[in-house]
């Protein structure tokens, strides 16, 4: 028996994966009844254990039942649609002598459901106020990044590249730059 204060963490990755588990996990009466149990785990113990479950959408998309009940049943839905080209290195974005790098891109981030965090319900993406406007980066050193999305301007415009930097005399100025 652990400790009050130790919080314990569930991570089943790629659960209807049929490479992952045999094909007879992925009746919907078995992964129905696990989800259900493993729901009423978390509600016994809601201060000493959460869940991390995934889904893969190419092999059951969000349409099918299996899934969308595995939605109804969770607290919080995120989705993570990975870009279809991935570039090797970061970009680089050039203004003038000063040469921004970027991370990469990964992929957009969806936010279906998140967790009731208060008694007057709540936690639906269309009135939580996130937008299909979140990007997600990876990697080693700084994990799992969420960071706003915006296209960049398209590299032939420089009208559009230079309009936020310029003062009303077209003249630049350092507190123009600086926020």
């Amino acid at each position: 028996m652990s400790p009050k204060s130790t919080i314990h963490r569930i991570v089943v990755p790629s659960l209807l994966s049929p490479a992952i588990h045999p094909h007879s996990a992925s009746a919907p009466e078995y992964v129905l009844q696990f989800l259900h149990s493993l729901r009423a785990l978390l509600r016994k113990h809601s201060t000493q254990l959460t869940a991390f479950i995934t889904l893969p959408l190419t092999l059951h998309p969000r349409e099918t039942g299996l899934t969308r009940w595995a939605e109804i049943l969770s607290d919080g839905v995120i989705e993570l649609a990975p870009f279809q080209t991935h570039v090797s290195s970061p970009p680089a974005a050039t203004t003038g002598s000063v040469t921004v790098q970027e991370e990469a891109l990964q992929g957009m981030l969806k936010v279906h459901r998140l967790p009731i965090l208060h008694e007057k319900g709540g936690g639906g993406s269309e009135s939580s106020g996130f937008g299909d406007d979140l990007a997600f980066t990876l990697n080693r050193r700084k994990g799992l990044v969420i960071k706003p999305f915006s296209l960049p301007p398209v590299d032939g415009d420089i009208d559009a590249q230079h309009a936020g930097i310029k003062g009303d005399d077209g003249s630049v100025s350092r507190l123009d730059i600086e926020f």
